[in-house]
């Protein structure tokens, strides 16, 4: 997203504009955050991707062997244009393999040794069907070139040509997207040129073997991954689709804890957490929400729909053609779309799911209100549309007092946009020059939200309020090297007060304030 002033003559206000970005967009609130298994890529690091095909590419697409593909497939079908992608493989291996030069009856001159070790771009059972064909050819000029036929199951995927002997590791690992080159040890340097030598040679196809899919992840896997997520600036949708199929229901339920925790602090990202799939009942509902420890975090940071979803599966077959899902990369996918087309601060329901076929179960009338009313929002099948998100609340327990997405995820956009305003001036003499500026673009940033209708009153007095003053910024809290600025905003429905602080702390940082 990018930040666009108006021109000047009308009430003063920042607009956000959706567009593709080269680099990262820290204010956009509609990228979200894939974290599960796959059939390849990197292990551990995030990767942007802007479409099913970069996934494919990068992670090998969809797997009946775990749910993020077929989940960022719905992400992508229901209007997600961004993504970020995580892939977790604890204990791993590469599939590797020998490729003995010699075996060929020469060895190009210009190669620096006659041995090299070929491995598997990424760690995978995937990597087992990986199978390099060489090719070695002289030029007239006596040039020699290397190039590279590399199969997946007996498929041609890459055709590596043209290469330079002398800098064959070099530039196949930074051409190749399927295989890794190394030395192997204890290689030699090849013989020298040789007059007569072949203009041509093939050697026997390397098959690549010895990977491993490792175990399934644990708790302390997906926990050790949460503070790299929480420094990506873009994602705004935290979501764990193979978080079930992982886990117990405990382990599953200490990870949304976690993970809602770290966001809690941040304030400018969500959960869309899944419940299990058996949850039924509103006993159920409360049973599971007691795992999640009834923690605030949660309720301020956490969105759950139900139930799962039959969805027609891309890779099934005549006996299995549907894939039963968590519901949360298709909602994702819908709460990007509205995101970009209407705004953060508008709930995400009434809207139809795409590549969703069938619910998995119907709960009882009685149960899906109860459900609803402890921030479960139903799915449902409606006529002539499929199936429809029917609820917009944050998950809750009894005793907490019911908090919306809408709400919650414009907290998450007014957050992002004072960050990127605040950012430049965080060394600037903290006064009350700066005080002001901070308030003033507080003000205008909430200004929007007031003229979009979604605050309450007919006057942004009514609807809002900032606070820099001294009650807050003491000489205490100055002397420190902080500047503390307190927000109030009175969503149209409910009409009450959401306060939150936000501030500039010693290190530069523009960081959430606990009061």
């Amino acid at each position: 997203m990018a930040l666009r002033q108006l021109p000047p003559g009308g009430l003063p206000r920042l607009t956000f504009e959706a567009r593709r970005q080269p680099g990262p967009a820290p204010l956009r609130t509609d990228i979200a955050l894939f974290v599960g298994a796959a059939t390849r890529g990197p292990v551990g690091t995030p990767v942007r991707i802007d479409g099913m095909p970069a996934y494919s590419e990068v992670f090998g697409g969809l797997s009946p062997d775990s749910v993020m593909g077929h989940a960022v497939h719905a992400y992508f079908e229901n209007g997600g244009r961004l993504a970020w992608v995580v892939r977790i493989a604890p204990s791993t291996q590469p599939a590797q393999a020998n490729w003995p030069v010699e075996d060929a009856g020469y060895v190009p001159a210009a190669l620096p040794l006659d041995a090299f070790d070929i491995t598997a771009a990424s760690p995978g059972r995937w990597g087992d069907g990986l199978s390099v064909l060489p090719t070695y050819r002289r030029s007239d000029e006596g040039t020699e070139i290397l190039d590279l036929d590399i199969t997946l199951d007996g498929a041609l995927t890459e055709r590596l040509t043209g290469l330079n002997p002398s800098t064959l590791i070099e530039t196949v690992n930074s051409r190749s997207n399927m295989i890794r080159i190394a030395h192997a040890p204890g290689a030699m340097p090849p013989a020298p040129f040789v007059a007569g030598s072949p203009r041509r040679r093939t050697w026997a196809p390397v098959m690549l073997g010895g990977g491993s899919d490792g175990v399934l992840p644990v708790q302390a896997d997906y926990e050790a991954l949460m503070p790299m997520m929480m420094e990506l600036v873009e994602p705004a949708l935290l979501v764990f689709p193979d978080l079930h199929q992982h886990l117990d229901q405990n382990a599953a339920a200490a990870v949304i804890l976690s993970a809602a925790r770290l966001a809690d602090r941040q304030l400018d990202r969500m959960v869309v957490a899944d419940a299990p799939e058996t949850l039924e009942t509103a006993g159920d509902a409360r049973d599971w929400i007691a795992r999640l420890g009834n923690d605030p975090a949660v309720h301020r940071t956490v969105s759950t729909y139900h139930p799962w979803i039959d969805m027609s599966d891309p890779i099934g077959t005549l006996n299995s053609p549907l894939r039963r899902m968590p519901p949360s990369g298709h909602v994702a996918g819908a709460i990007s779309r509205m995101d970009r087309d209407v705004g953060a601060y508008i709930t995400p329901a009434i809207t139809a799911l795409n590549e969703a076929g069938e619910l998995s179960r119907r709960p009882k009338p009685l149960d899906v209100d109860a459900l609803s009313t402890l921030g479960l929002n139903a799915l449902r099948c409606q006529s002539a549309r499929g199936i429809v998100i029917w609820g917009g609340r944050m998950l809750r327990s009894d005793d907490a007092a019911p908090q919306f997405v809408a709400h919650r995820r414009l907290i998450h956009r007014l957050v992002r946009g004072l960050r990127q305003v605040w950012a430049p001036r965080v060394f600037d003499p903290n006064d009350i020059t700066l005080r002001m500026a901070v308030a003033r673009s507080a003000i205008t940033l909430l200004m929007e939200a007031f003229h979009a209708n979604v605050l309450k009153g007919t006057r942004p007095e009514e609807a809002f309020v900032v606070n820099v003053d001294e009650t807050l910024n003491t000489p205490a809290v100055i002397a420190a090297g902080r500047l503390i600025c307190e927000i109030a905003i009175a969503p149209a429905i409910p009409m009450e007060f959401i306060h939150f602080r936000i501030g500039m702390n010693p290190d530069g940082n523009v960081e959430m304030i606990t009061p």
